[in-house]
């Protein structure tokens, strides 16, 4: 369904299970190591470079719907038009699925809400901005950027905020010779995202999002569907995530 992610959704629509807000005290970073305070400031706090390590795990590879949430994109590589939020390096990497081998001049569009849980653009559904005028004139958190002789591919935006009845996610999409060859969505670790939203002064105002990663009828609590995450020394946020692209259009996405 379509509706699974719009703006806020209409009453009763999705499963709205309370995600415990004690679920992210306690959080370390995926090392083990203690974090420290999470950076605010949007992307301009961002260091020049966090290195990315796409060695491991869960590469995705299967297809979930676009949402009605999708707008006109820009080519850039940062995204956030100046919105605050907790400073977000953001990294893919695009490989075959039959070898590993890397996939360069792989198209990657992305976009996700804002921290207020709001998309932008007036060519998007009017559920997805809320009907918020600035929303509207805006193209915050939507952008693409190429893939390099190594498949990889960087952005810098802020944390996505949450809304009803979807778990914290990004969407996007991988085109190679204007055709799109996957079409899919991105959740994070519950435990963060719960540390987040109580913690962080951009994002503890919204509360805790009412919906988990296993109730989510589009993320289904996949490993697969989640990416990969880790705190800079200065606070910033770092997530990443392997694409592993079919061989053929005709191919199943997974």
């Amino acid at each position: 369904s379509t509706l699974a992610c719009g703006f806020g959704g209409p009453p009763g629509f999705g499963t709205r299970e309370p995600v415990d807000p004690a679920i992210g005290e306690g959080l370390t970073r995926p090392n083990g190591d203690a974090l420290v305070p999470w950076a605010s400031g949007g992307t301009g706090a961002l260091g020049a470079s966090y290195p990315i390590d796409f060695g491991d795990g869960h590469p995705q590879t299967c297809q979930l719907t676009i949402g009605p949430c999708y707008a006109a994109s820009v080519v850039r590589r940062d995204i956030s038009e100046g919105v605050t939020g907790l400073p977000t390096r953001m990294g893919f990497k695009v490989v075959r699925a039959s070898d590993g081998s890397p996939v360069p001049g792989a198209v990657l569009d992305v976009w996700h809400a804002a921290h207020s849980g709001k998309y932008s653009g007036d060519d998007t559904q009017r559920m997805c901005t809320g009907g918020d005028a600035v929303a509207e004139a805006a193209r915050w958190f939507r952008g693409q950027q190429t893939t390099d002789q190594d498949g990889v591919v960087v952005f810098d935006t802020c944390f996505p905020g949450w809304y009803s009845s979807r778990a914290t996610h990004i969407h996007y999409q991988v085109l190679l010779g204007e055709k799109s060859w996957v079409i899919t969505q991105l959740g994070f670790d519950e435990a963060l995202v719960a540390n987040l939203f109580a913690n962080h002064p951009d994002y503890e105002y919204r509360g805790q999002p009412d919906t988990s990663n296993a109730s989510d009828n589009i993320l289904n609590g996949a490993d697969e569907r989640l990416f990969h995450w880790k705190q800079a020394d200065d606070g910033a946020l770092v997530i990443w995530k392997v694409v592993a692209l079919r061989d053929t259009l005709a191919d199943p996405t997974c």
